[in-house]
């Protein structure tokens, strides 16, 4: 596949410092720049002092300096090597010397032009060219630092987060916080170099479903998983994890809560309403056992005290008998209680028909 060229835009009118002393090359270069297809701004000095002056309060597009002046050399135009020029610079020499042009490239020259006949007629097409190379390496470095700084920005959210994170690709850890080395007790070096494990510490419960979300992401759809931490430590924990484009290629980011806390709560809860339920169904139960045992203790006393006459006695049995297949209904339905789920106790029980059915599926229907 062919891909097409953007030409780099240059600045109209460019702004041109010519640093020449010789007359006749200053006439070459004047001459062969009035071919040049854009406008353009001139300013010709002769000598280093001049340059410096005008570089003082003026930033050129590019500056064409002859190498020897009268003054110096044109390289003392440039800035330190550990710094960078403003614009860009073509140094022009009459004979060649490549220890001078090496030196030149060090210090950010875009071109060492040897002052040839033909070269200076055709250095309208060198300022131009010099000119998008210039331009294109510092839209380079303008990319670069705001990449760099993004980077910058993700890193310190990254560390700053109050969950776990990670990016893993092709099951290897490229990048993970501080938190994530606290939560599983690793050193980063030991992510990195792929002597940690995260299966290792899966509930093996747990451990299909989080080897398929690490596999297939499902943004939007966490997912809760159990480890074991040496020492016996359990944790419960969330995890969310979805797809990016890390470097080019596709990688895997997540991140994990530790719900150990919002677990243990909601256990506690269910305890106390696994309490609270009992304790009604003992009091329904004492309920539904003293109305019959008062009749029965009522017959009884009847009974005993040999007032009453036989034929109203053998009148109080039916009612006597049904007291009694009362409450060995009630012996059933409490020995059905054994048939609850544990996940259901307290709503079992909440909803318990001591006399009446099993319980529905769904008390609240």
């Amino acid at each position: 596949m062919k891909y097409q060229t953007i030409p780099v835009p240059l600045p109209n009118p460019v702004t041109i410092l010519l640093v020449e002393d010789d007359p006749d090359h200053s006439t070459a270069i004047i001459r062969s720049m009035k071919r040049f297809d854009l406008d353009y701004k001139f300013h010709h000095v002769i000598t280093l002092a001049e340059a410096r002056e005008y570089l003082r309060n003026n930033t050129p597009d590019i500056v064409l300096t002859d190498y020897m002046l009268p003054d110096g050399d044109g390289l003392d135009l440039l800035p330190a090597e550990d710094s960078e020029p403003e614009c860009a610079y073509i140094v022009l020499t009459s004979q060649g010397n490549e220890m001078v042009a090496v030196e030149a490239m060090k210090r950010g020259v875009m071109d060492y032009v040897v002052k040839t006949p033909p070269v200076m007629r055709e250095m309208h097409q060198i300022v131009r060219r010099c000119l998008r190379e210039w331009i294109t390496i510092q839209e380079k470095k303008i990319a670069e630092l705001e990449i760099k700084r993004s980077m910058e920005r993700f890193q310190n959210l990254f560390e700053q987060s109050s969950e776990a994170i990670f990016v893993r690709r092709q099951g290897n850890f490229l990048l993970v916080n501080e938190n994530f080395c606290n939560m599983f007790i690793v050193e980063r070096d030991a992510v990195y170099k792929g002597d940690f494990d995260l299966m290792k510490y899966v509930h093996e419960e747990d451990i299909e479903k989080v080897a398929d979300r690490l596999k297939n992401p499902t943004p939007g759809k966490p997912c809760r998983f159990r480890i074991t931490l040496e020492g016996g430590l359990e944790k419960h924990l969330r995890s969310s994890t979805s797809v990016i484009n890390w470097e080019g290629d596709e990688a895997i980011i997540g991140s994990i809560e530790d719900i150990s806390a919002e677990v243990e709560l909601n256990t506690q809860r269910e305890k106390e309403q696994q309490f609270e339920a009992v304790k009604k169904l003992i009091l329904t139960i004492a309920h539904e056992f003293r109305q019959p045992m008062a009749i029965l203790q009522g017959s009884a006393d009847l009974i005993s005290s040999g007032i009453m006459d036989p034929e109203k006695i053998i009148e109080m049995m039916p009612r006597v008998t049904r007291q009694v297949q009362r409450m060995d209904k009630l012996v059933d339905r409490l020995v059905k209680l054994r048939e609850l789920k544990e996940v259901d106790y307290a709503q079992g029980l909440k909803y318990f028909d001591v006399l009446g059915e099993t319980p529905p599926d769904n008390p609240s229907s």
